[in-house]
């Protein structure tokens, strides 16, 4: 469940947004929402009116413009192809915006509050890794007609493994002398799996291997699932960006397959689970098996190592040059979680292949 923090803002401070959204005087009551690790979230209700209002993180998302074409686009081709489908697009302000910009060039927007709608942490069983997976992939069909190469890239080079292993390159020549000498056995681990790097390659290179419309942000709490534990929707759209399929199945490969998150520290227990891998495979490929070509296919179980590979070498590059991305809560919290994701790594690749 969302866990709901409430009178953290000041009412005065966000009654101008409110506002925006038809509430005419400060009769409203507001409660922030807690777990998101990007956008600030709250619930606001006021007559009848219950929505959720997110202002944009710009540090993250400098065109949050682009954010809005985006979702736009999207939003008007599925009511025209899907209209049965549920795509979560922003209400519209007064004015008609799907995004409210203050004269401090803060960015609002605000979404209906679905009274039922369930959000979960962490995968707890194979049921919900196959509901989720489900959800992203017909995502993702939905919109295989879509000219994918028309939306913004909100962030550059955001699932780019080429891209993040030459950045680890550099920072093993720039980086804090001590880290590196702290970390030697990691980054030599790391340097040894550089063929994970070739495979990306090829694949990019690969005719073949379409862009296609993806999510790139699958975790579990981006599902809604209503209380009978169906899944009906995925939220959380501003990575919306054309990209290969294998960013939405590799990060919930991720995220799904260990019941330990990344800031666990016993790296004892960091281990796979085999249904929740053939769950999300039966999940996601129940939506996407028709539209995948059979060389996209073949990369189906490589999309972990893909995605698992590159978080632990961001997470790695940014402790050795110095923590400037993810903020550590304490020291050493980005070696940790760099660890983390290369034990989970090791763990992903004992898959037997008749599994894969």
């Amino acid at each position: 469940m969302i866990e709901v923090i409430p009178n953290t803002i000041e009412k005065t401070k966000l009654a101008h947004v409110v506002q925006q959204y038809g509430c005419t005087n400060d009769n409203f009551t507001i409660e922030r929402l807690g777990g998101g690790l990007i956008n600030s979230t709250w619930k606001v209700a006021f007559d009848d009116t219950e929505l959720v209002l997110q202002k944009v993180n710009t540090n993250v998302f400098a065109s949050p413009a682009h954010i809005a074409d985006n979702i736009e686009a999207v939003n008007s081709y599925l009511k025209k192809h899907a209209p049965e489908y549920y795509f979560p697009a922003p209400l519209l302000t007064t004015g008609g915006a799907s995004f409210y910009k203050d004269a401090h060039n803060n960015w609002f927007r605000a979404f209906k509050f679905l009274k039922g709608s369930q959000t979960i942490s962490i995968v707890e069983n194979a049921e919900q890794a196959y509901e989720a997976a489900r959800q992203f992939g017909r995502f993702t069909a939905l919109l295989t007609d879509f000219p994918a190469e028309t939306l913004h890239e909100n962030i550059v080079g955001f699932h780019d493994l080429t891209k993040r292993y030459n950045d680890f390159l550099t920072v093993l020549k720039t980086g804090d002398p001590a880290r590196l000498k702290e970390a030697r056995q990691w980054i030599e681990l790391v340097l040894e799996q550089a063929d994970i790097v070739k495979q990306f390659n090829e694949l990019s290179a690969n005719s073949l291997i379409k862009k296609r419309v993806a999510h790139h942000d699958t975790k579990i709490s981006n599902v809604l699932f209503n209380p009978s534990g169906k899944a009906f929707a995925v939220i959380d759209l501003d990575t919306i960006m054309a990209g290969y399929y294998i960013s939405d199945v590799g990060d919930m490969m991720r995220t799904y397959l260990s019941l330990t998150g990344e800031e666990e520290q016993d790296f004892d227990e960091v281990d796979i689970r085999p249904d929740v891998y053939k769950a999300i495979k039966e999940g996601y490929m129940s939506e996407m098996s028709l539209q995948l070509s059979s060389t996209e296919q073949s990369y189906f179980y490589y999309s972990g190592e893909f995605i698992i590979f590159m978080q632990a070498i961001r997470f790695l590059s940014d402790y050795l040059s110095g923590d400037h991305y993810y903020t550590p809560a304490y020291p050493g919290h980005n070696f940790k979680r760099a660890q983390h994701q290369l034990q989970l790594l090791r763990s992903y690749k004992n898959i037997p292949t008749a599994q894969r």
